[in-house]
């Protein structure tokens, strides 16, 4: 059987096989544990690769978590806004802080911009 030029590489590594496994897999540990550790964005702690949201801050780390949390925060607003457009009662405890706020009579000033007059809920 004619020699292959293959022989020299099947030798090799038919000798060299556990110190070449070993020198791959430890390659191959040290590439993972970079990539299994996700730093954080805000806050630098190092995350678990998978985490949706940082350990530590809470900040999301994966587009999918960052457009849930941001559908939460828009529900959450939805919500609050059903809230006080449906209780005449909380409506105008808020309108009048708003107010407040919009006059320079509250600790917290809103910006120019912000200080358009909130109409009264319809009476039904």
């Amino acid at each position: 059987m004619p020699a292959s030029i293959l022989d020299p590489i099947k030798e090799y590594a038919d000798t060299h096989a556990e110190p070449l496994s070993a020198i791959v897999s430890e390659a191959l540990a040290a590439y993972l544990a970079r990539e299994i550790r996700r730093e954080c964005p805000r806050c630098g702690v190092e995350n678990a690769e998978g985490s949706d949201y940082c350990k530590s801050c809470g900040e999301p780390l994966s587009r999918e978590a960052e457009s849930e949390a941001e559908k939460k925060r828009l529900e959450s607003k939805k919500d609050l806004l059903v809230r006080l457009l449906g209780d005449p009662d909380l409506y105008a405890e808020f309108r009048e802080a708003y107010l407040d706020v919009r006059d320079g009579e509250a600790s917290r000033p809103i910006a120019e911009d912000q200080a358009t007059l909130i109409p009264e809920p319809e009476q039904t």
